[in-house]
C-alpha cells in the first residue's frame, strides 16, 4: 500500500524572511568555503533562498596589490539587508501595512454586506470623518489596490465601480455662411430665420 505524499512543510522557515541573524550566519559560513546546500543545511531554509540572498547582497570591491588594482566580489549581510529593506518599502503589501489595518476590515465589511449600502468613496469619506487620526488611503489607492487583487474586495463586489472620464475638448459649431443658407433655401425670403427657427424646435 503507497503512503500518500504529505504537502504539509516541515521546514517552519518556509515562507519566512531572513533575519539580520541568519544572514550572518551566511556570512560566516560562505566565508569558511561552505556551499550553499551545506548553509542551508546549517540555517534550516531552502538553498535556493541562500542563493539569492548572496547575490542580493554581492558587494565589488576595489584593492591595489602590488600597484596592481585588484576587483573582488563578497557577501556583506548589510548590503542584503539594505536590499531587502528597500525591496520591502516598493512592495504592494508593504504600502497595504502602511495604512490603518481597521480601515482595511471595516472597508471589506462594508462592500461585502448585502445589500451594500457603502461604495468606495463614501466609505474613505466616512472613515476619514470617524476617525481622523488614522492614516487612510484616497479612492484611487483603494481602487488600485482592488485592480491589483491584494484585497479581499474584488472588483465584482463594485457592480457600479466609478471610472474616470476624460473631459472632451469643446467644438464650437461654426454659424452657416449667407451663401450656404441662400443654396439651401433658395426660395425663402429670409434663409436666417429658417435656420433659427429649425434649432430651436419652431415650425414653419
Amino acid at each position: 500500500m503507497t503512503q500518500a505524499k504529505s504537502t504539509t512543510n516541515s521546514n517552519p522557515n518556509h515562507g519566512k524572511h531572513l533575519t539580520q541573524i541568519q544572514r550572518g550566519e551566511i556570512y560566516v559560513f560562505k566565508s569558511q568555503g561552505m556551499s550553499n546546500r551545506q548553509i542551508a543545511l546549517k540555517i534550516g531554509i531552502n538553498h535556493t533562498t541562500i542563493g539569492r540572498e548572496l547575490y542580493r547582497g554581492m558587494t565589488t570591491q576595489k584593492k591595489i596589490v602590488n600597484q596592481h588594482t585588484v576587483y573582488t566580489v563578497q557577501y556583506f549581510p548589510e548590503t542584503g539587508q539594505a536590499a531587502y529593506e528597500d525591496n520591502r518599502a516598493q512592495s504592494v503589501s508593504y504600502g497595504l501595512d502602511s495604512y490603518s489595518q481597521l480601515f482595511w476590515q471595516e472597508l471589506t465589511v462594508a462592500l461585502k454586506a448585502k445589500p451594500r449600502v457603502e461604495s468606495v468613496d463614501s466609505f474613505v469619506h466616512f472613515f476619514k470623518t470617524q476617525h481622523p487620526t488614522l492614516k487612510a488611503p484616497c479612492r484611487e489607492t483603494v481602487y488600485r489596490y482592488i485592480d491589483l487583487g491584494v484585497l479581499e474586495v474584488k472588483n465584482i463586489d463594485l457592480p457600479h465601480k466609478s471610472s474616470r472620464v476624460l473631459k472632451k475638448k469643446f467644438q464650437s459649431l461654426k454659424a452657416p455662411t449667407p451663401k450656404i443658407l441662400v443654396a439651401a433655401f433658395p426660395h425663402a425670403q429670409n434663409p436666417f430665420l429658417i435656420v433659427k427657427n429649425l434649432v430651436i424646435g419652431k415650425l414653419i
